[in-house]
């Protein structure tokens, strides 16, 4: 159970209280709830047993006498077994634990605590420095030697509870044991250790996403690491931590490394930095340059073997090429991962490989293959006990579900992702959750959920500095406006989107959004300005090979061709537009393109067919709960 520490001050009134009651117990009773007290407020009859000089029968009389009184009680199931079978009891109220503990002077409590831990540590087989039992029981043991005095034992305890915390993603509770060891490192001095602990400090924030934090960390290490192999390792962290933001801090300080690392001795951490240098150029949009500089990392790396670096490194290549819409090499790179993965027992590439896989067939709109792909994912991600994986999964979900028209199912998997989020602290993914989850909410007619996910997406992205992202979270508030009917805002937002993207090389801040901008201009009546940017919308979607957003600009096309009278040719556009939608599954944008294709034809006289299409958006509409969308179609079929 979790112990804590001794700090409020308990008023003299509950004091006198709970003092009365205990004065009507024996002495023997009182002893023995004092050392309960020093174990918690729930503790376990084996370790008391463990712990007392009492006989257990004496200490069983104790607590029947304590029960009595009501100051403690049986804890569990019946007969007080917990559900681990233990024999377990409470304190009735923590009070009552925390005055017992207090009238211990400090010599006595710091003394017991050592009795406790020494006890503990032998009870639980914990001698051994790597057993099973000892990590199970180590922050028990951190609490108790760290209140003792025991520095070193101290020192090797919160850093396994600390470890412990973050295999569950219990980051805050991590933090507090590595604050723990680093106060006990430094009383001894251990130099070493303090850079060590200062280090893993800078990994969780660095998971996290808390740059500035992960880079205090990183410096501080910095300013305590002795050797040049190690310092240089710990300036490859500094730039990767840099490298989501783009930071050019970033790139200097993975600059040095490469020049201090050992070539001959330190061959992998070369490869893993070289990649990292790919990695910043990669996240600052020159995706071309961040290819050079991987693979001349994969070609330090795949001599060695090392099963993680390889697969950071061809991660990092399906996601350059996965930028630049080569989505076939990107699915290589993908699958390189996953045959890495299985060949070296190493699961977590696996699962990273078909995120990418997941990711390629969203982009391509292939939303089948998106839910498959993100499935085995998440499954694996299961396996290995990452929430990190199982996170990432409800991405490309999300997209697949919502192309196909589940938009509530599409919704729900993005709260439970962002939810997900929250706990193990991903702010990067949050930033493209947040604006899915805005779109979806607002085909789904909840205007409240829609702008409060767009703004928070939003402030998100311009904490993060990085270019997909803030186009992502742009094109959300374009989406609501433009849903909303509100096409002065709709275009305001799609102007900053579109100089933003207008000279990367990013394909995908471009092919996810552009057909919806040059709808936006489309409605404020910039036809030049909406066909130029649908060229370049069906440009991109043909290079990809990703027919579902081909046909997204076809639909804008067939719009801005019938505003310009050129009916023939926006007929030949929406048919090509519902050809494509139909074969990808993709039902929202089928049932709007139908719809579009209805008001062309009652512009046209052919009302018999008009009225067709818009009944089957209707239904369509109806059937997928799109009910801004519905209304539309209504509108259409009462004329």
């Amino acid at each position: 159970q979790r112990k804590e520490t001794h700090e409020l001050a308990i008023p003299q009134s509950v004091k006198e209280a709970i003092g009365r009651r205990l004065t009507r117990l024996s002495e023997p009773a009182i002893d023995a709830l004092r050392t309960a007290a020093a174990l918690g407020k729930i503790f376990l009859f084996r370790e008391l047993a463990a712990v007392s000089p009492e006989s257990e029968e004496a200490l069983l009389d104790a607590l029947d006498e304590a029960s009595a009184a009501q100051l403690i009680r049986a804890h569990g199931g019946a007969n007080g077994a917990s559900s681990a079978g233990e024999d377990t009891f409470v304190f009735t109220h923590d009070k009552i634990r925390e005055v017992l503990y207090n009238e211990l002077n400090s010599i006595r409590r710091r003394r017991l605590h050592q009795r406790i831990g020494e006890t503990l540590e032998k009870l639980h087989g914990a001698a051994a420095a790597e057993a099973q039992s000892a990590d199970q029981h180590a922050q028990d043991l951190a609490y108790h030697f760290g209140l003792a005095g025991d520095l070193a034992r101290s020192l090797t305890y919160s850093r396994r509870a600390a470890r412990n915390a973050e295999r569950v993603f219990a980051h805050d509770d991590a933090l507090k044991f590595l604050e723990q060891a680093r106060e006990s490192a430094e009383a001894l001095n251990r130099v070493d250790e303090i850079a060590a602990i200062d280090e893993e400090v800078g990994d969780i924030h660095e998971a996290r996403g808390v740059i500035p934090l992960a880079v205090q960390s990183y410096e501080r290490a910095l300013g305590h690491a002795t050797g040049p192999a190690a310092r240089a390792a710990l300036k490859a962290k500094v730039g990767n931590a840099y490298v989501p933001i783009g930071d050019p801090r970033g790139l200097a300080y993975l600059e040095e490394a490469l020049v201090e690392l050992d070539p001959k001795t330190q061959t992998n951490a070369l490869a893993l930095a070289t990649a990292l240098v790919g990695r910043y150029y990669h996240y600052r949009t020159e995706h071309r340059k961040a290819i050079e500089f991987l693979e001349r990392a994969r070609q330090l790396a795949e001599p060695l073997g090392d099963a993680e670096t390889m697969s950071s490194i061809y991660m990092y290549l399906a996601g350059a090429h996965q930028h630049l819409l080569q989505y076939d090499d990107s699915n290589r790179w993908a699958r390189a991962a996953i045959e890495l993965g299985e060949r070296k027992q190493f699961p977590f590439a696996v699962a990273t490989g078909n995120e990418f896989l997941s990711e390629n067939a969203a982009g391509r709109g292939r939303w089948d293959d998106a839910l498959s792909y993100a499935a085995r994912d998440a499954e694996e991600g299961r396996k290995i006990g990452s929430l990190t994986r199982v996170t990432w999964a409800e991405f490309s979900r999300a997209q697949g579900l919502h192309g196909k028209g589940e938009l509530h199912a599409a919704l729900q998997g993005t709260l439970a992702g962002l939810a997900m989020c929250e706990q193990i602290g991903v702010a990067r993914l949050a930033t493209w959750l947040d604006p899915m989850a805005a779109i979806i909410a607002m085909d789904l007619g909840d205007d409240e959920s829609a702008r409060m996910h767009a703004q928070r997406g939003l402030e998100r992205a311009q904490q993060l500095n990085q270019l997909v992202l803030s186009a992502w979270a742009l094109h959300a508030q374009g989406y609501i406006a433009i849903q909303r009917g509100d096409t002065r805002t709709a275009l305001e937002w799609y102007e900053q989107y579109v100089a933003l993207v207008r000279d990367t090389e990013n394909g995908v801040a471009r092919h996810f959004v552009m057909g919806h901008a040059a709808k936006a201009y489309f409605l404020a009546g910039r036809l030049d300005d909406a066909a130029r940017l649908t060229e370049r919308a069906i440009a991109d979607a043909t290079f990809a090979d990703a027919p579902h957003y081909l046909a997204l600009a076809r639909c804008v096309q067939g719009q801005i061709l019938g505003a310009q009278r050129r009916y023939d040719e926006a007929m030949s556009a929406f048919d090509e537009a519902i050809a494509a939608f139909t074969a990808t599954g993709s039902r929202l944008e089928l049932a709007r393109t139908m719809y579009h294709r209805a008001t062309l034809r009652f512009e046209l006289g052919n009302r018999d067919a008009a009225r067709a299409d818009a009944a089957n958006a209707r239904d369509e509409f109806e059937a997928i709960k799109a009910v801004r969308d519905r209304a539309m179609a209504e509108v259409v079929l009462s004329k």
